[in-house]
């Protein structure tokens, strides 16, 4: 019912120059009103003034299924595609678009419009563009989207946009109610700003109901209160930014289906932690563990991932105790800006973490624990810091997936450079039955590897031992039948024993330093391999297919009798056949084929 009662009769009102707004309805079934007047002191027009009057109901009084009065955009119906909005216009009402106009997409107001109505544009379901034309000094848009004139306030956030994120302006403080309404595309929010609205002296708050992540970036440092109201439930992912240092009453409150958490801050939620049944993706400062009891957090115990950063001492036994629940789930664990207390991974402590597939170990450790790692399966890749003393028996054992090794600062697949570092220790079974390893190099420093630390890595390829290497354990290189290189770096000849390189085949080149070619042959064990002292940076490792054959007084022997066929390095073909030996016209590199492999050979 309109502000007007029983005004039937009415037929015309000239609104005086006093007033300052028009009311939702104010004339509604004023029937007989044909002709109003609208002073410029009206600086407000709600719902539908005109609903029902004989100036509404008028069909030569709408233009292009737009009713204008007085400079002032009253109501639309049925209008699609792109409209303009009339040169010249002054407002636009309440939900003046919000009906029959589902095949909008695109608006433009012009730069005469001093004010837009809530929910001007409300359920515009295919709404994807709002324009504002420069020189307005009450409205802006920026990507679509309509702000106020200094961005402060996000007004309505077109229906239909196909992005999922939006990243807010540093300039927003806060946004109209309903701004986000049906943005079921929207699925993301990301804040930049130091500081916007507490949402906690709000009657009305957002509706982005689609929404179920919140990012607060680098620069936000504090997060509203209550700014979850009315979404907690959709809320499956937060991240908050290392600039964040506190956070308003129930900020959060009832977000208990949280599937990823990243806080990068030293912000305390640890409620978080505690009613976060799903969660899946953890990333937290120890400090949140400081002051928690490990049957706190047991209800999070699906964890695929694991991050745990800070530089707090204290939490280090219940953070692995945490880690340890989610043995059966967890494929990512990063722990490494922790300052751990012990300077050890406790023994067995990730044994039989059958999905663990990446682990990014502490900057400042030192030790790895006897079967810290035995039985990740899955795991692929690892790299020791630079800090660690000793790995110790069993560290690795049967991670039959682990594919690269990487010491200290080396390289990821570079081999044949040491790395300064503290580790003088490998231990026993350290990385036994790792079959997928294909090239080990042992770092500068370390002095002893101890039994069977590398048996059954029958993919490995390449070896690069240090000059520091004094003894190397029974068995340590046992079943590695594809080793096609080795090199030695210590001048000395490491201490072997009988089985140390069982089944490895003795045909493969196994370099030692210039001046050490007489100790390794004196060796009972080492001068059963074709020893080179030549610089191995000129000869390629053999392939892993290697064909048995290798060069040696001025002949190339072929043990397996393969179909080889030999070229000089010009590409011209010397010989092709399986005899088991073939005399070289001279001493040089050529390059030796077999139908598995290519390699080059030197005499």
């Amino acid at each position: 019912m309109g502000a007007f009662y029983n005004c039937t009769s009415l037929t015309s009102v000239t609104i005086p120059s006093s007033v300052i707004s028009i009311g939702t309805k104010a004339f509604a079934d004023c029937s007989a009103l044909t002709t109003v007047n609208i002073p410029s002191s009206v600086k407000y027009i709600g719902e539908n003034p005109f609903e029902e009057t004989a100036l509404y109901n008028d069909p030569s009084n709408w233009v292009d299924n737009v009713l204008y009065v007085d400079n002032c955009l009253i109501s639309a119906k049925d209008v699609s595609g792109t409209y303009n909005v009339a040169k010249g216009t002054r407002m636009i009402a309440e939900k003046a678009f919000s009906y029959y106009n589902e095949p909008l997409t695109s608006v433009t107001i012009p730069s005469s419009v001093t004010y837009i109505g809530q929910d001007a544009f409300y359920s515009c379901r295919n709404l994807t563009d709002i324009q504002v034309e420069s020189g307005n000094p009450a409205y802006v848009s920026e990507n679509g989207i309509l702000y106020n004139a200094d961005k402060t306030v996000l007004l309505h956030y077109p229906t239909a946009k196909t992005e999922e994120t939006l990243t807010l302006l540093p300039s927003v403080r806060s946004f109209s109610n309903n701004a986000f309404y049906l943005c079921d595309n929207l699925t993301t929010i990301e804040w930049n700003a130091v500081n916007f609205l507490d949402f906690s002296n709000l009657t009305n708050y957002p509706d982005w109901r689609y929404v179920d992540t919140l990012i607060f970036g680098d620069g936000v440092e504090h997060i509203p209160a209550n700014l979850c109201h009315n979404i907690s439930s959709h809320i499956r992912s937060i991240t908050i930014s290392s600039t964040v240092s506190s956070a308003g009453q129930d900020a959060f409150a009832g977000c208990g289906n949280l599937h990823t958490y990243k806080n990068y801050s030293t912000l305390w939620l640890p409620f978080l932690l505690q009613n976060s049944p799903y969660l899946t993706e953890l990333v937290c400062p120890s400090e949140d563990f400081a002051t928690l009891k490990l049957e706190d957090i047991s209800s999070c115990n699906g964890l695929k991932s694991l991050t745990v950063h800070s530089l707090y001492y204290g939490v280090y036994d219940l953070i692995f105790s945490f880690a340890a629940l989610q043995q059966n789930t967890l494929t990512y664990l990063d722990i490494e800006t922790i300052w751990t207390d012990s300077k050890r991974i406790p023994d067995k402590l990730f044994c039989d973490f059958s999905l663990l597939e990446t682990v990014k170990l502490p900057k400042d450790l030192k030790y790895t624990g006897y079967r810290a790692f035995e039985n990740c399966r899955m795991l692929q890749e690892i790299t020791i810091p630079a800090t660690v003393i000793e790995i110790d028996d069993s560290s690795f054992d049967n991670c039959r997936s682990l594919s690269s090794v990487n010491f200290g600062d080396v390289a990821e697949g570079q081999t044949d450079d040491a790395s300064q570092c503290a580790l003088q220790r490998i231990g026993k079974w350290a990385f036994y039955n790792c079959h997928q390893l294909q090239k080990i190099a042992i770092p500068e420093g370390v002095t002893e590897i101890d039994d069977a630390a590398f048996y059954g890595c029958s993919y490995l390829e390449d070896i690069v031992l240090p000059s520091s290497l004094q003894t190397i354990g029974d068995n340590c290189f046992s079943l590695c039948s594809k080793v096609g290189r080795i090199i030695v770096n210590a001048t000395t000849p490491p201490a072997v024993e009988a089985k140390t390189f069982y089944e490895v085949n003795r045909s493969i080149p196994v370099y030692v330093p210039k001046g050490s070619l007489e100790a390794y042959k004196a060796n009972p064990y080492w001068s059963e391999f074709r020893l080179l002292d030549e610089d191995p940076a000129s000869v390629d490792a053999p392939t892993a297919d290697n064909s048995g054959c290798y060069a040696a007084n001025g002949m190339l022997y072929n043990p397996n009798a393969a179909e080889i066929s030999v070229y000089n390095m010009q590409g011209v073909q010397i010989y092709s056949g399986n005899a088991p030996e073939v005399k070289m016209p001279s001493k040089g590199i050529y390059i030796l084929k077999t139908p598995t492999s290519s390699e080059k050979v030197v005499l």
